[in-house]
């Protein structure tokens, strides 16, 4: 045993030994630091058993100050091996606190505190700086059942949480496949990039309403599919390479990339509200335009298929954006562009291709529909639903109804149906005021022998 002088003068030299280390520290000198703060330990461990009073409380401190040295090192350098220190300082220190290694500190109760809110936050830093996220928010947790005040606390506590929801996403299919296509693309990899836009449209087709909208919140992958659809590859038209001409068998793949990207937009537009919520954003407001002008491209890298597949696109479109139904207040803005609409449909009729000209009445039959809830939308190309479900009120929903509701009900289906009538006749009027008979009959007339 020593006594109780030895104690004071075992305390001074540690004293001493920490308030260099801090000195060093303040100078930025961490070095230095680490090896007062480490013979300060040094010493304070040569007596973890003579039952000196306070000593834990002060050892605790000394092990937090270099837990500190060793995150600010791991912070210029990223040196996991310092992380993995601070830790192992930091969960010392708090055994000593929690009197695990040694009898419990008799010493001030609020100090300890201030201790232990240290050593949880910097353990926490550490542990995110680790990427264990999962222990490095339960030491943010433990520290603000301490302090729930903590901001440092609160806030390192958000960052893991955000960052946990990232990565929970970012480790999804779609955002692995996502990844996959932008590589492929980059490198010019075209049959490896057709294979990760397959992909792309399996997972669509298998749940389009969630994968769909994963895909719109996907910060550039719209475009990156606009872009392929459009044959931009790096930036650069593929029908303007320069020196860099394309074999044939680069050729069909990069056509058939066209034409699976745009199957992929298509494929997400059955499900409405991912029409509503991504195509009409300030980015996409003239993708009916864009969809329309690269339908009606004369470049020679334009198949039929790809045409069909715009036409089903904007057929799309049109069911999610210019819709009049029972759930629907008769009185609203269309977002469809119709001269677009118009256009594309007189390409399609002009087309030599049967399947394509069959979509363009398709369209042609949608878009100057009186009542469009009767027909059985499919997408031309593709074989998908259009998605497109109406609540209708039952007869037993009626027969709940008072007076009042039912002649209100009565009321707003007639303006539905008087709005649906306007509709089909503004666009038949218009489309027939662009020449679209002629264009029609020329179509019946070529098609003779095969309708």
């Amino acid at each position: 045993m020593v006594s109780d002088n030895d104690d004071q003068i075992i305390l001074s030299k540690i004293e001493i030994l920490k308030n260099e280390g801090n000195g060093h520290f303040k100078e930025n000198r961490l070095p230095d630091a680490l090896n007062s703060y480490s013979a300060a330990f040094d010493v304070a461990n040569e007596h973890v058993n003579d039952g000196i009073e306070n000593l834990a409380q002060l050892s605790s401190t000394v092990l937090s100050n270099r837990a500190m040295c060793y995150l600010k090192q791991a912070d210029r350098n990223g040196d996991d091996e310092l992380l993995q220190n601070c830790v192992k300082d930091c969960t010392s220190a708090l055994d000593l606190l929690s009197g695990n290694r040694t009898k419990r500190t008799t010493g001030d109760e609020s100090g300890v505190r201030s201790i232990q809110t240290k050593l949880f936050y910097r353990r926490a830093r550490a542990h995110f700086m680790l990427n264990e996220l999962n222990t490095a928010a339960q030491d943010c947790l433990t520290l603000l059942s301490i302090d729930k005040y903590n901001k440092s606390a609160a806030t390192l506590l958000k960052m893991v949480r955000s960052k946990h929801e990232h990565e929970k996403v970012d480790a999804s299919p779609l955002a692995k496949i996502l990844a996959e296509t932008k590589t492929n693309l980059e490198d010019l990899k075209y049959e490896a990039l057709l294979l990760s836009l397959k992909r792309v449209y399996a997972l669509l087709s298998d749940d389009v309403n969630t994968i769909g909208m994963e895909l719109g919140r996907r910060k550039g992958s719209l475009s990156l599919m606009f872009d392929i659809s459009k044959g931009i590859i790096l930036g650069n038209s593929i029908d303007n390479r320069g020196d860099e001409k394309l074999c044939d068998d680069d050729v069909e793949d990069v056509t058939k990339c066209r034409v699976f990207a745009l199957k992929v937009i298509s494929t997400a537009s059955s499900y409405a509200p991912f029409v509503r919520r991504y195509l009409v954003s300030a980015m996409f407001r003239n993708v009916m335009v864009d969809v329309v002008d690269l339908a009606s491209s004369a470049s020679s890298l334009i198949p039929d298929n790809l045409v069909v597949v715009c036409i089903s696109l904007l057929l799309r479109m049109i069911i999610a954006l210019d819709d009049i139904s029972e759930n629907t207040p008769p009185k609203y803005d269309s977002l469809v562009n119709n001269d677009a609409v118009i256009k594309l449909i007189l390409a399609g009729l002009f087309s030599s291709d049967i399947n394509t000209q069959k979509a363009s009445l398709d369209l042609l039959s949608t878009w100057t529909s009186n009542n469009r809830d009767s027909i059985a939308h499919f997408s031309a190309g593709d074989g998908n639903s259009s998605g497109k479900k109406v609540n209708k009120v039952s007869d037993a929903d009626m027969r709940s109804m008072t007076p009042r509701q039912l002649a209100a009900h009565n009321k707003h289906r007639y303006d539905v149906q008087l709005a649906q009538t306007a509709r089909s006749r503004r666009n038949t009027m218009q489309f027939l005021k662009s020449n679209g008979m002629k264009f029609l009959l020329q179509c019946v007339v070529k098609s003779s022998d095969n309708m």
